[in-house]
C-alpha cells in the first residue's frame, strides 16, 4: 500500500482477490486505457451512501478492461467470491482495521469498446468504520 486511504486498501482486496488484474486508482491514473497490461481495472473515488454511529458506507465504481468476455467472468467471479471470503475474514487477505465489509452491488453490461476490448463497470459497496 502506498498510504492509508480508502483507496488503496480497495486496491490491496482487489489485488488479493484476483489474479493477474493490474489496479489502480483514480488518484494515479484517470483513464483505464491508460493503464497497462491485458487486464485492467480502475478504481473511482467511492460516493457516501449511508452513516451511522459506528460506520459509514461508500459505492466505488471498478472499471475493468480485458481481452475476452470469458477473462471479464473470471474476474468478475473472482472478486464476488473475494467479497465473500473478506467478510468471512479467511486467510489471503489484508484486514485493515477501517475496512469493515465488502459487497458486490451490480455490474452494468459489459460491452466492446473501441479499442476491442470488453470492458465492463462493477460497484463495490464498502462499509468502514468510523472510529
Amino acid at each position: 500500500m502506498v498510504d492509508d486511504s480508502e483507496l488503496d486498501y480497495l486496491i490491496t482486496f482487489i489485488d488479493e482477490a484476483t489474479t493477474g488484474l493490474t489496479v489502480k486508482s483514480f488518484e494515479t491514473i484517470r483513464k483505464v486505457e491508460k493503464i497497462a497490461g491485458l487486464k485492467k481495472c480502475l478504481i473511482e473515488p467511492g460516493e457516501i451512501l449511508s452513516i451511522d454511529e459506528s460506520f459509514y458506507s461508500k459505492r466505488f465504481k471498478v472499471k475493468l478492461s480485458v481481452a475476452t468476455e470469458a477473462i471479464m467472468t473470471s474476474i468478475i467471479n473472482e472478486i464476488v467470491e473475494g467479497a465473500k471470503n473478506y467478510n468471512k475474514r479467511a486467510a489471503g487477505y489484508t484486514f485493515p482495521v477501517t475496512m469493515a465489509n465488502v459487497k458486490f452491488v451490480y455490474s452494468n453490461k459489459s460491452y466492446i469498446g473501441d479499442s476491442n476490448r470488453w470492458l465492463n463497470d462493477i460497484y463495490l459497496d464498502v462499509e468502514w468504520v468510523t472510529s
